[in-house]
């Protein structure tokens, strides 16, 4: 005979307010007390109630109010009562504090987001939103790093002529150093000198692979760049990258000592000065795939980890090196300017600037001034501005949605990328220039092109490579990560305190169609924490309705007029859909999410020509 599931307890709580704030109690099985007394679980901390005011009795689905005779008295629904039994939303008085009664199913209070409930303290007014990436380059002592490694990469991150003697004399004469050196190791293990200045004798380069090796053993250990002080002459500071077979390439200086603090700084300059030279084959040897341990996320990135963007960071992680222009396509919304920023950041040009056009931001008859320049004179009170394209020379140009630039302005960009110059208005000459172009766009650009709206040949030279970023609904197992972030970020710029977010409205936005994608998730979020009572948790009823009724772009609405039959079908197979989705096929708990029964499930996934999940509870 088979055994009966036990009934799974229920919950219940009473709501509403207590001195100006929101508040709400839990109510455990067995008895639970009300008084104003601290040492009641219900503590109502008002004179009109009395010390043992009363006390409510959970025992299984039922709960039982009962007056301790109070002087104030318990009302419910404005009867004062001796004991009563509550039902779903009856509010309950005790002396002047009124509560409403409701069942609260378990996945509502359990939490599967915690915050921390530290008090928190509002940003500055004045905080303003950063639009350029930045690298944590900051002063040093007397070096300027900042400035010297901008000047480096703007001579070494070049498409024709890396210059490298400049680089290396600019380095030399910032730092002090008597002598700078760039070198790599031959499968012979000699040294190979690619760039140096000053005087190489106390660098002892027949001596200095052997410190070098020592400095990097290889030993099977993975790549990387360490910084280290060698033994010589004079006082050798040294950069090296290394790999399992052992050190690869080095950046020395002589008669500089570089301080600890100032090591991630030469780091740096190594890797721009080993991204302008030809590397040495290890031992003939072809180096490792990119993969997405290669990249460099910004600070406020939430990295997902669905199959779909584990996919899209190791595509970004082969794009890093070289000047292939890229083209990131998605809805709006899915974050495609992160994704450039991750590039940028990943780069060979990470030491240059990222400059960014949102090309239907600017009005067509100031976008060629933005993009090219101006010259002051041009025109009364005109005065001279750079443009994006010079203000980008050595690093990254993004142009955001370039399906919408005008097409007389699509010629003259093109003109620009193909001859690597720009023409200022108003300029006698062209000025020379140097850029990674990454364009996005949310629109099917080749639909344009066939539609005469987009320049075919630019489209070729912008769209070296696509990187699709993938809508949210392909990636519901990087909405917990999101959520908890923008939870925690929104929680902190408003200074409230947030006990969390409940296990079923984590399940309601998994659930969610998300047209708007990331950038929707963070509104309703920032919203939810606004929403939600001081203290208390992000429940499912706080969601928006209009987020859980929206549309599916992948389940659209069938055709055939107001039929209500029909409408209703497809309305209930995207919710069947939506709640095998969001509990990875479990039909257990999808029916629970449904609220019916599994049979019932079983037969509506028949009825409407659903499929089993493979795997599916």
């Amino acid at each position: 005979m088979a055994r009966r599931k036990a009934p799974e307890a229920r919950l219940f709580r009473l709501h509403g307010e207590l001195g100006g704030e929101p508040r709400v109690f839990v109510l455990g099985p067995g008895e639970n007390r009300v008084g104003a007394d601290p040492a009641n679980p219900i503590h109502l901390p008002v004179r009109q109630v009395s010390r043992r005011h009363a006390v409510l009795r959970v025992q299984g689905d039922s709960v039982q109010v009962e007056d301790l005779g109070s002087t104030n008295g318990t009302f419910v629904n404005g009867v004062r009562v001796r004991s009563a039994r509550l039902g779903e939303h009856d509010w309950v008085q005790f002396g002047p504090v009124l509560l409403t009664f409701e069942e609260l199913e378990a996945g509502e209070h359990e939490l599967a987001i915690t915050l921390d409930d530290r008090p928190r303290t509002p940003p500055p007014a004045n905080r303003r939103e950063e639009r350029t990436t930045e690298v944590g380059i900051r002063p040093q002592g007397a070096v300027p790093w900042g400035e010297v490694l901008a000047a480096c990469a703007e001579r070494l991150i070049s498409r024709w002529h890396p210059d490298l003697e400049d680089a290396v004399a600019r380095l030399a004469a910032a730092t002090g150093a008597s002598a700078v050196a760039v070198l790599s190791r031959a499968a012979s293990d000699e040294v190979v000198v690619h760039a140096a200045c000053g005087d190489l004798a106390p660098l002892a380069l027949d001596h200095l692979s052997a410190e070098l090796a020592a400095l990097w053993p290889g030993e099977g250990g993975s790549g990387g760049v360490r910084c280290a002080e060698l033994a010589g002459p004079v006082t050798l500071s040294a950069a090296v990258a290394g790999g399992p077979e052992g050190w690869e390439a080095a950046l020395v200086l002589a008669g500089r000592g570089i301080r600890p603090a100032e090591h991630p700084f030469l780091e740096l300059a190594l890797r721009l000065f080993r991204s302008a030279t030809v590397p040495v084959p290890e031992n003939g040897r072809a180096a490792a795939a990119p993969t997405e341990r290669d990249l460099v996320f910004p600070e406020w990135h939430v990295v997902g980890s669905s199959p779909v963007m584990t996919a899209l960071y190791r595509q970004l992680a082969t794009l890093r090196r070289g000047n292939i222009p890229v083209l990131v396509t998605g809805e709006t919304g899915v974050g495609k300017e992160h994704v450039v920023r991750i590039l940028h950041a990943s780069s060979d040009r990470a030491a240059g600037p990222l400059q960014i056009v949102n090309c239907t931001a600017i009005p067509a008859d100031l976008l060629e001034a933005e993009l090219f320049g101006i010259e002051a004179g041009v025109a009364t009170g005109v005065s001279r501005r750079r443009g994006k394209l010079r203000l980008a020379h050595g690093g990254f140009l993004f142009l955001d949605e370039i399906g919408d630039m005008d097409p007389a302005l699509q010629a003259k960009l093109l003109r620009a990328l193909q001859e690597g110059e720009v023409h200022p208005l108003g300029a006698s000459s062209p000025v020379t220039v140097d850029v990674r172009v990454v364009a996005a766009t949310n629109t099917d650009l080749e639909q344009r092109v066939r539609d005469g709206r987009f320049r075919r040949d630019l489209f070729y030279r912008i769209a070296g490579c696509e990187v699709a970023v993938p809508p949210l609904r392909r990636r519901r197992e990087d909405i917990p990560a999101l959520a908890a972030f923008f939870l925690e970020r929104a929680a902190r710029d408003s200074g409230k305190r947030v006990r969390g977010l409940s296990l079923s409205a984590l399940q309601a936005l998994q659930a969610a169609a998300w047209p708007g994608n990331v950038r929707q998730l963070q509104r309703e979020l920032t919203r939810l924490v606004a929403a939600c009572p001081a203290g208390g948790t992000i429940e499912s009823a706080l969601i928006s309705p209009a987020l859980l009724a929206e549309t599916s772009p992948e389940e659209p609405v069938p055709a055939g007029g107001l039929e209500l039959k029909l409408q209703l079908a497809a309305l209930e197979r995207r919710l069947v859909v939506r709640a095998l989705d969001a509990t990875g096929g479990n039909r257990s708990e999808a029916a629970r999410l449904l609220g019916i029964t599994r049979n019932g499930l079983a037969m509506k996934m028949k009825r409407l020509g659903i499929e089993a999940p493979p795997n599916g509870g």
